[in-house]
């Protein structure tokens, strides 16, 4: 009996020693884990209208995502336009345009799903650190204009605050990529990624979006200021930019007598050709149209057209593409008795011809040895000479300014 009592406490001790370790085995402590690795990924394709991308000969719209077998590497073929070359090329955020080979761009033993995206610019934009661009905008929020609000530009920062009708303006913006923010007590309420670049292959300004979101604005060479217009998403934060487009100038009109008395309509008046429309001071001259000036005077000697480039006996051509850099000047030109004679009529406009001092549309030695007189102080000069003299747009008249219109002149320089 004792014996049996022995045998049953063994029995007991080894059931209760066995129960964990059936517990584990139950748990699956032993079961080996599995996981599924996928046989593919996704590569999505993004580039801007300067070019194209291929793969395997084919052509690939932006935005597709290709399938490519994992551990397989990803070859692309990648096709700028005419005139047109490779501006950058990232992956997953990386910059990898140094990996562009004969616009050939091979991507190693693809293991992960990721985005390619491709940027294009014309072929002969090209950098100059010191031209400067007068950025103007104006920006809406819910329809309605976004009024005195603080807006601040990066990459070298500018601050300034829109007006009632939620305009702006920098004056001094370089080229390359900036980042515009807006905000409202401090806070940012919206912000807006661009670049500027600038080129001879085209004659206005050129709007394209870089796969990044980035707007992209190629203009002329010669442009100096773009008019932006931007709508604020709440949304998301993000102004966009609907529009771009450079001012195509106001067509001011004043006619005087030699006492500077206005002369009425009847006696001068300036119609465009193509519509017989007759124009009123503060229209706009868009380029492309003929002005006939429908008077018995000639166009007054000193008057400015916005890109002009023909101005004979009663009649303007506008074109798109300006022949000499024009700038913006704060107060539009006012003509004067010593401008006109009686009866004549003048066109006048918002932009002054750089370095065309003596402001008889051409700019040579006589605007070269004004300049120097008025560095020297032996001639007084006047806000609007101040305005056509300061050709590097530093704000300071010196021998700087002297230096590169001599340039010019000589056609050592071929823009200021």
């Amino acid at each position: 009996m004792k014996k049996l009592k022995t045998l049953l406490s063994l029995s007991l001790i080894l059931c209760l020693l066995a129960a964990p370790a059936s517990a584990a085995a139950e748990k699956g402590g032993s079961t080996p884990i599995t996981a599924t690795v996928p046989s593919s990924h996704q590569v999505s394709v993004y580039y801007n209208r300067g070019g194209g991308v291929k793969k395997d000969n084919a052509d690939v719209d932006s935005g597709t995502a290709l399938e490519i077998p994992r551990h397989q590497d990803a070859v692309f073929t990648l096709e700028p336009k005419t005139d047109y070359k490779i501006l950058s090329v990232f992956y997953q955020g990386n910059d990898v345009t140094h990996q562009v080979k004969n616009n050939r761009l091979s991507l190693p033993k693809i293991s992960d799903d990721g985005t390619l995206q491709v940027s294009y610019i014309p072929s002969d934009v090209s950098q100059d650190e010191n031209y400067r661009f007068v950025v103007r905008g104006r920006i809406v929020r819910n329809g309605e204009p976004l009024a005195n609000t603080d807006i601040e530009l990066h990459s070298e920062v500018q601050q300034t605050r829109t007006d009632d009708n939620g305009q702006f303006v920098f004056n001094s913006v370089p080229e390359g990529a900036h980042e515009l923010f807006a905000m409202e007590n401090g806070q940012v309420i919206g912000t807006a990624d661009f670049r500027i670049d600038r080129t001879g292959n085209l004659d206005g300004v050129e709007m394209d979006t870089l796969p990044d979101g980035t707007i992209q604005l190629v203009t002329n060479i010669h442009i100096k200021t773009i008019e932006l217009n931007l709508i604020l998403r709440e949304e998301d934060s993000r102004l966009e930019i609907e529009s771009a487009d450079t001012p195509k100038g106001n067509l001011i009109y004043k006619t005087v007598d030699k006492d500077g008395a206005a002369l009425s309509v009847e006696d001068c008046g300036i119609k465009a050709d193509t519509d017989e429309r007759e124009l009123k001071e503060g229209d706009t001259v868009y380029p492309g149209m003929t002005l006939e000036i429908a008077a018995s005077g000639n166009i007054a000697e000193r008057a400015y057209v916005p890109y002009a480039t023909a101005v004979s006996e009663n009649r303007a051509e506008l074109v798109s593409k300006p022949t000499a850099v024009k700038r913006e000047y704060k107060t539009r030109y006012t003509v004067t008795e010593e401008d006109l004679a009686d009866g004549q009529c003048a066109i006048v406009s918002n932009y002054v011809l750089l370095g065309d001092v003596t402001f008889d549309g051409r700019i040579n030695a006589q605007d070269s040895g004004k300049l120097k007189r008025i560095i020297l102080e032996t001639d007084q000069k006047s806000e609007l000479e101040t305005t056509a003299i300061d050709v590097n747009f530093d704000g300071r008249i010196n021998s700087q300014d002297a230096n590169k219109m001599k340039r010019y002149i000589l056609e050592t320089d071929k823009v200021f």
